[in-house]
């Protein structure tokens, strides 16, 4: 009778807790952690491995991929100067493979495709945003004069030999650096390549003009290049303000080989190359500054950590009516623009 009793009080004990915390839970607690198993921290949910790459934008049909071409690496204001980032998490706009597909694939990356096969002096037809017959003639030929499999695809090879082509054409006389000749040294993080004397010890800063889509190097407040880049299109506006460079990267997967992140404390954002070299001069990231790849390793070269960033020339944000009220601790571009209208009183 009496273990009757202590058993009914047990069962009427688990139902009140199944029905308090659910049943998993309600058994968790009955039954204790094993002696090999150690507790959960209450608070934190189990770890679990990260992905290595973080899109924020996919939409691919099935049986394509995705590959990465805008980094993100930043690093905490705290790390030593010399530090570089190794490629861990990234934010890319997209870049599938596309192919001759039923229904037809489709979308503004076939279109800057398409549009950049033309320049080239082939033949993709319309520039309508659909993977067609002629544009898949159009990949062909090109593969051929690239000593690529001619398969009318355009994949992830085909795409980095018509950026490289493309980039070329754009900037004649330019070789790019190679990479092995730009490793920095694992230890220190400086890069020992060659670069114009007294640079890195002179007073660097960098200007980036929204409105002219360009960045020039200041060397000790003197104008040393100037160089045309791709700027926030309207719906992701790059970030006016006074930053500086936080974090330096080195890739080698040919879809922008180089990148430097900002303080920007909203987001971020940095100076990169790209694998859409026709974008640049153009309104057209999600808010980063895209170069082309040659040109970002030249800069490269010239700038570390610390390094300041101005960013002007964005009308619509200088004079656009703030919303709202700010507090203490806000972060946003609005804030940033209070702080640069104060300046000018």
């Amino acid at each position: 009778m009496a273990n009757k009793r202590i058993f009914l009080i047990f069962a009427t004990m688990a139902l009140i807790m199944a029905i308090a915390y659910g049943i998993p839970e309600a058994m968790r607690l009955i039954d204790p952690p094993s002696a090999t198993e150690p507790p959960s921290e209450v608070g934190y949910p189990e770890q679990q491995q990260q992905p290595d790459y973080l899109l924020d934008s996919i939409s691919q049909a099935p049986g394509t991929s995705t590959i990465i071409s805008e980094m993100l690496a930043q690093t905490d204001d705290s790390k030593p100067d010399a530090s570089i980032m190794q490629p861990g998490v990234f934010m890319c706009e997209e870049a599938r493979e596309l192919f001759l597909a039923t229904p037809r694939m489709e979308g503004e990356d076939v279109r800057e495709y398409q549009e950049a096969l033309a320049r080239l002096g082939y033949h993709p037809g319309t520039a309508d945003g659909i993977y067609d017959h002629e544009m898949s003639t159009a990949v062909e030929a090109f593969q051929k004069e690239q000593r690529l499999l001619p398969t009318g695809r355009l994949d992830i090879p085909t795409q980095s030999a018509l950026v490289r082509v493309y980039e070329d054409r754009a900037t004649p006389g330019r070789p790019r650096e190679q990479d092995q000749e730009q490793d920095p040294d694992p230890d220190t993080g400086q890069d020992h390549s060659a670069s114009p004397p007294n640079t890195i010890q002179s007073e660097t800063r960098i200007l980036i003009n929204l409105y002219a889509h360009q960045l020039t190097v200041l060397i000790n407040g003197k104008p040393h290049k100037t160089y045309p880049v791709a700027v926030g299109k309207k719906q992701t506006r790059s970030p006016l303000g006074e930053w500086k460079i936080v974090s330096k990267g080195i890739w080698g997967n040919g879809f922008g080989t180089r990148w430097m992140g900002l303080n920007i404390p909203w987001g971020i954002y940095g100076i990169h190359g790209t694998n859409k070299p026709w974008s640049i001069g153009t309104a057209a990231s999600h808010g980063c500054f895209r170069m082309y790849n040659r040109d970002v390793e030249e800069i490269y070269r010239l700038v570390s950590v610390g390094t300041p960033v101005d960013v002007v020339g964005d009308h619509y944000l200088f004079y656009a009516k703030l919303p709202g009220t700010y507090k203490k601790g806000n972060r946003s571009q609005g804030v940033v623009t209070i702080q640069l209208r104060l300046k000018q009183l």
